[in-house]
């Protein structure tokens, strides 16, 4: 996926269920947040520092010192109803709004390159 073209990256996402990263360290994890503005439900570590996605109700985070937890929420995720799986699609959405005020930043944007 990292050669597509970066217009083509909303439909590419949308041929994935979930984004998994047993990432051992993330700064940003700028790929985390791209899967979940697509809609894409993540399983995390714990290394992230989108610790909250699980509350929001977004994906799981789990600790990577717990490889049965990370088989459990895999089989649970290839399990989910399409119902419960089109709400957890929908608040991956609505994470990434509540996170980043998208107005605010593109203003800042263009505040920094006016003038």
């Amino acid at each position: 996926m990292a050669h597509e073209n970066p217009v083509e990256l909303d439909r590419i996402w949308n041929n994935y269920g979930y984004f998994i990263s047993p990432t051992s360290g993330e700064n940003f994890g700028h790929a985390i947040i791209e899967s979940l503005s697509n809609g894409v439900p993540v399983i995390i570590s714990d290394r992230t520092p989108w610790n909250d996605v699980e509350e929001f109700g977004a994906g799981w985070v789990i600790s990577l010192n717990n490889a049965e937890r990370w088989a459990e929420v895999i089989t649970q995720a290839s399990n989910l109803e399409v119902t419960d799986y089109d709400r957890m699609r929908n608040q991956a959405i609505e994470y990434v709004k509540y996170k980043f005020d998208l107005s605010q930043i593109q203003e800042q944007y263009l505040n920094l390159f006016r003038d």
